[in-house]
């Protein structure tokens, strides 16, 4: 006899009973995972053992304890940090002995390498391996080591540091290649407002990229942030007489502005801490002009452009100039 249109197809009994059978058990499988989750059993003291479900192991590296130090790549600004201070001490003469000379900062300095605890030299983790050779060859491409120690060992694997590389390592301070590390350095004295950071980062990354010009017009951008918050914290502290000239010149070019802050502060300089009095010239006047002048060269086609050394230059130059502006700006009214 026909089904009848609409009405569902007739089920044995014995399929309904498999088929509730089978959610049950996958409600209870269900049930068992979920009571396991985000939980470590633990069997003895220091030893752990994955939740089980129906006796298999629940993909035990979900549930793996966090991985210690050890267990970890060294974090790429600590290493570049150690790989530079090998530098400044011997500089290598082959690729492994730059390695080696690198794991030796690591471990003096606490940070896991290969070989000390069995009375070794200490040497790279295969864990920091990577990370080492993408540093390394960073430093090669901007300029830092080169390929070859002489005229009869030119080639890999002998390295040396460049003329320029021999200045940079031993030029400490904020690590300019690192834009990162150079924002993070900068905050350490007062955090960056969202302008710095974003004329500055890009500044450190132009840099990096071997972009000169780039970075010149960035660090000018930033240089004149911090002139306008100078301006505005005389103006809100001593509002007449020399304070309204440097009011009226805010939103002037950058050089009146300069000069009118200049003629504010220069009868009240007795009234600045020391240092601050001693270094209105070189610091403020002297860095201000110096970063003026290369980003103007650098935007504009008439006037020549920016090289590396007169990046690299502003880039340091930048910390002491805002160092200064802040330290003033603390100090008023004066």
């Amino acid at each position: 006899m026909g089904t009848s249109f609409g009405a569902r197809p007739s089920r044995r009994r014995s399929d309904v009973f498999r088929t509730s059978a089978r959610a049950d058990s996958d409600t209870s499988q269900a049930a068992s995972s979920a009571a396991d989750a985000g939980r470590l059993r633990s069997t003895r003291a220091g030893s752990w053992e994955a939740p089980r479900a129906f006796g298999s192991p629940l993909r035990p590296e979900l549930y793996a304890p966090p991985r210690t130090m050890e267990e970890q790549a060294i974090e790429r600004e600590v290493l570049r940090g150690a790989m530079l201070e090998s530098l400044r001490r011997e500089p290598p003469s082959q690729y492994v002995a730059f390695r080696n000379n690198v794991a030796k900062v690591l471990a003096e300095r606490g940070l896991p390498v290969e070989g000390v605890a069995q009375g070794m030299e200490p040497t790279l983790r295969r864990l920091d391996d990577r990370r080492f050779r993408e540093i390394m060859w960073q430093l090669i491409n901007q300029g830092v080591l080169v390929q070859g120690i002489d005229a009869s060992n030119d080639q890999w694997p002998f390295l040396s540091l460049s003329e320029w590389g021999e200045e940079y390592i031993q030029a400490g301070g904020p690590d300019v290649y690192d834009p990162d590390g150079y924002l993070r350095d900068l905050a350490r004295d007062r955090p960056l407002d969202d302008v710095e950071q974003r004329y500055l980062s890009q500044a450190s990354a132009a840099f990096r990229a071997d972009l000169p010009d780039a970075a010149a017009v960035m660090v000018g951008a930033a240089s004149e942030h911090l002139l306008l918050l100078l301006a505005d914290a005389i103006v809100a502290n001593h509002g007449t007489g020399s304070a309204s000239k440097v009011a009226k010149a805010r939103d002037r070019p950058a050089l009146r502005l300069l000069t009118e802050i200049s003629k504010y502060l220069e009868p009240r300089r007795a009234n600045l801490a020391r240092p601050l009095a001693e270094s209105f010239e070189t610091t403020f006047l002297g860095v201000a002009n110096v970063i003026r002048a290369s980003r103007n060269d650098a935007g504009h086609p008439a006037l020549g452009h920016v090289d590396r050394d007169q990046a690299f230059v502003v880039l340091r130059l930048l910390p002491v100039y805002r160092q200064w502006v802040y330290r003033v700006i603390d100090s008023l009214p004066v």
